[in-house]
C-alpha cells in the first residue's frame, strides 16, 4: 500500500497523531517561569507578608474594584492565564471582600463575577466569546496582554509584575541602560546628535518602568553630552501602554458621554501624552513618547508620537532601549524596526542584567524563514484562512477583504477556525498549499529572534508544520507578484497591525480595479494576458511554476446557484450551454482535485468484483443483555 501523500509530515505531527485517547486528561501545559514568579507562588518564597496581602498588592484588587464601581458593571468574567490560573479563586473572594467594602451604605448589590480560563486562542487576547456565555458587560485581564482593541467590551487589564531578582535594583538598571546608550550614541559620531532615545519595555516590568525612567533622567543629565560635538544629549522619552482604548473609550461609547479624544489613532488607538515627569502619567496611551513639560537637556520637550509601536515601525531616528527578556514581542518590534534601528536590550530577570545590543544574525535568519515562506505563499493556488483571534476589532473585516482579494487572484480560499494551533490539527488540511494566520501582532509569528538560544517560550515553531503559515501582510506582498513584492520586502517595513494591512488590501484591490478598467478599453490587449495567471520562477523549488487557476477573473467569492455536471475525476462543476452545448466550468473543489490525484484514496469499493453475501439475521436484544446469553430470552 502506498503513502497517503508524497509529503512529509513532521514528527511532531505524526506523535500527536499517537497520542491515547487519555492524554488529554494527563495533559500537563507549559506554563512560563516567569509569569509564574509574578503569581502568589512565587511571590510568597520572596516575602514574609501573608498571601492575602500578596494576592492584595499582584492583582490590583483596589483599583480594580474601583473601576468596577465606577463603570456600574454588572456581570464581571475575570480572565486568567494558565500561570494565574491558580490564585483565581483567591483573587475572586479577595475582590468580591473589597467590593463590599466599597459599597457599605450604598444599599447596591455586587455584580456577578465569572472566571474564565482555557482560552480559544492566545492568553493575551481577550476572550470576549467566552465573556458573551456569562453575558458579561466588562472583562477583567490578568497576566501578559497584547492590548489589541476589542469589538465590543470594555476591559480592565491588570499586568503582571515580574520580580527584579536580588541584589538587581531600579537604580543599577537605570544606570546600566544608560551607560550603554552612551556608548552606543557615541560610536555614532554626528548621527548622535538627531537621535532619540527610547525606553520601550515589556508589560511585565510596568510597575517598575515608571521609576526607572525618572531614575534614568536623573542619570542622563548628569553624564552629558559626552564626546558628542553637540552641546546637549539626545532627548530621553518613554512609551506607554494602552489601556484607555479599551476602557474609558469604550465607557464613553457606552454612556455616550462626549466624542472620542481627536488626534490621530493606530492600531490601538495612541495619542499624544502630555504628563509631567516628575508625577505618573494619568494616560497610559500605547507607545506614546512622554517627555513631559519638562526641559530635557536644554533640548526642551519633543512633540509627542501619536504612532504606536504595535502597528507603526519606530522612527528611523531613535536608539531603542528594551526592558523585558526575549518574547514575542521583542521579535515583532525587531522586524518593524529593519536592520538599521539599534536596540538594546536588558533582562531583568537575570542576577546580572546587562544591556546587550539585540543579535542581528538571529533576526536575520528569521527574516529568511520569513521571505521562504513568503515565496512559497507566491506559489500557492489554495489558501485557508487561519482564525486566530475572535477577540480584535479589524479581524472580521480583514477576513473579509483578504478573502476578496485572493478569490480575485483565483486562488481558492477556505476559512478555519481551529483555536490553539498544533501541527496535528492543520495536517488535516492536506489540499492547502499555504495558511495565513489572522493573528493580534504577539501571536501572528511563530518564531521569536533569539529562539534558537532558549530563551523564549514557544509551543511548536513554524518547521513543525507540514505547511508553510505566513502573516496578512506576507500574503498580500506575495499576491502582488515577484518584482512587485520584493521591492516592498527590501523597504524593511513590517506590517502586523491588522488596521493597515486591511487598508493595503483594500488599496490593492483599487488598484486591480483599475487595471481591470485599463485593460477593457485596451482593445488590443488578448484577454487572457494577465501576469499573475502567466508561470513564474519560484525561488522556494528553484523551478518554474503554474499556478492552478480556480473561478472566472471576474469571480467575487460567489456560488453558482445551477449546477448540471460534475467531473469527480478533476473536482470541478460544469454546466451545457443548450445552445451550442458548449461547456462551461462553473465550480472547483481543491478538496476534490486533491484527493483524485493521490495515490491512495481510501477503502475500495471493489464493486462487482466480490459475490454478494447472504443476510443473516443479527443479534437481538439491549445491551444488558442480548438474546443468546445466559438468561436471555426472545420475547
Amino acid at each position: 500500500m502506498s503513502s497517503p501523500s508524497s509529503s512529509t509530515i513532521p514528527p511532531a505531527a505524526t506523535s500527536a497523531f499517537s497520542h491515547a485517547d487519555e492524554a488529554i486528561l494527563t495533559h500537563v501545559p507549559e506554563l512560563d517561569e516567569r509569569l509564574i514568579s509574578s503569581t502568589s507562588a512565587g511571590a510568597s518564597s520572596s516575602s514574609s507578608s501573608s498571601r492575602a496581602a500578596i494576592i492584595r498588592d499582584l492583582y490590583d484588587v483596589p483599583s480594580t474594584a474601583d473601576k468596577l464601581r465606577q463603570g456600574g458593571f454588572k456581570r464581571v468574567a475575570l480572565q486568567f492565564s494558565d500561570e494565574g490560573l491558580p490564585d483565581s479563586v483567591a483573587v475572586f473572594w479577595a475582590l468580591k471582600r473589597e467590593l463590599e467594602e466599597q459599597r457599605k451604605g450604598e444599599g447596591e448589590g455586587l455584580p456577578e463575577m465569572y472566571i474564565l480560563a482555557d482560552t480559544s486562542y492566545g492568553n493575551c487576547c481577550v476572550d470576549e466569546v467566552a465573556a458573551a456565555h456569562v453575558s458579561a458587560d466588562v472583562v477583567v485581564h490578568y497576566g501578559h496582554a497584547c492590548l489589541s482593541p476589542t469589538a465590543r467590551l470594555p476591559v480592565i487589564y491588570v499586568f503582571p509584575k515580574l520580580p527584579l531578582i536580588p541584589p538587581v535594583s531600579v537604580a543599577e538598571i537605570a544606570k546600566e541602560l544608560c551607560g550603554k546608550a552612551r556608548e552606543e550614541l557615541e560610536g555614532m559620531g554626528d548621527e548622535a546628535k538627531d537621535r532619540t532615545v527610547r525606553l520601550v519595555y515589556d508589560v511585565g516590568y510596568a510597575h517598575v518602568a515608571g521609576d526607572i525612567f525618572r531614575r534614568m533622567t536623573d542619570i542622563w543629565q548628569e553624564i552629558g553630552p559626552g564626546s558628542s560635538s553637540s552641546n546637549a544629549s539626545p532627548p530621553l522619552v518613554m512609551t506607554h501602554l494602552d489601556t484607555r482604548t479599551n476602557f474609558e473609550d469604550k465607557l464613553q461609547q457606552r454612556d455616550g458621554e462626549g466624542e472620542k479624544q481627536s488626534g490621530p489613532t493606530d492600531l490601538n488607538g495612541a495619542v499624544g501624552c502630555c504628563g509631567s515627569i516628575s508625577e505618573p502619567c494619568n494616560r497610559m496611551d500605547a507607545a506614546t513618547s512622554c517627555t513631559g513639560n519638562g526641559n530635557l537637556n536644554g533640548r526642551g520637550p519633543v512633540d509627542s508620537d501619536s504612532t504606536g509601536l504595535e502597528d507603526q515601525p519606530p522612527s528611523s531616528d531613535a536608539l531603542l532601549l528594551y526592558l523585558g527578556g526575549e518574547s514575542l514581542a521583542l521579535t515583532n518590534l525587531i522586524l518593524r524596526s529593519g536592520p538599521s534601528l539599534p536596540i538594546l536590550a536588558i533582562d531583568p530577570s537575570t542576577s546580572s542584567p546587562s544591556a546587550v545590543r539585540v543579535n542581528t544574525r538571529s533576526t536575520n535568519r528569521l527574516l529568511a524563514r520569513r521571505y521562504l515562506a513568503l515565496s512559497k505563499a507566491r506559489d500557492a493556488s489554495v489558501v485557508a484562512l487561519l482564525v486566530g483571534t475572535l477577540g480584535v476589532k479589524s479581524y472580521l473585516p480583514l477576513l473579509k477583504s483578504l478573502r476578496s482579494l485572493l478569490t480575485s487572484k483565483r486562488r481558492k480560499v477556505y476559512t478555519i477556525s481551529v483555536g490553539k494551533l498544533n501541527p496535528a490539527k492543520l495536517a488535516n488540511f492536506q489540499e492547502v498549499d499555504v495558511f495565513v494566520l489572522l493573528a493580534c501582532h504577539e501571536n501572528a509569528l511563530l518564531d521569536a529572534a533569539g529562539a534558537d538560544g532558549g530563551g523564549v517560550r514557544q509551543t511548536h515553531s513554524s518547521r513543525d508544520f507540514l505547511r508553510p503559515i505566513v502573516t496578512p501582510w506576507e500574503m498580500l506582498l506575495a499576491l502582488r507578484g515577484e518584482e512587485a513584492g520584493a521591492t516592498e520586502w527590501a523597504k524593511g517595513e513590517y506590517v502586523l497591525g491588522m488596521d493597515r494591512v486591511r487598508g493595503e488590501v483594500g488599496r490593492e484591490q483599487e488598484r486591480r480595479a483599475r487595471r481591470g478598467v485599463a485593460k477593457e478599453q485596451d482593445a488590443g490587449e488578448d484577454e487572457g494576458s494577465d501576469d499573475d495567471e502567466a508561470p513564474h520562477f519560484s525561488l522556494a523549488t528553484g523551478k518554474y511554476v503554474s499556478r492552478r487557476r480556480f473561478g472566472r477573473p471576474d469571480e467575487e467569492d460567489q456560488q453558482p446557484e445551477q449546477l448540471d455536471g460534475v467531473d469527480a475525476g478533476t473536482g470541478t462543476v460544469t454546466i451545457r450551454s443548450g445552445a451550442n452545448g458548449q461547456l462551461t466550468r462553473v465550480l472547483e473543489s481543491a478538496n476534490a482535485a486533491h484527493v483524485g490525484g493521490r495515490s491512495w484514496k481510501g477503502l475500495e469499493q471493489r464493486l462487482g468484483m466480490d459475490e454478494p453475501s447472504v443476510m443473516e439475521e443479527g443479534r437481538g436484544g439491549v445491551a444488558r443483555g442480548y438474546v443468546g446469553e445466559e438468561g436471555v430470552t426472545r420475547e
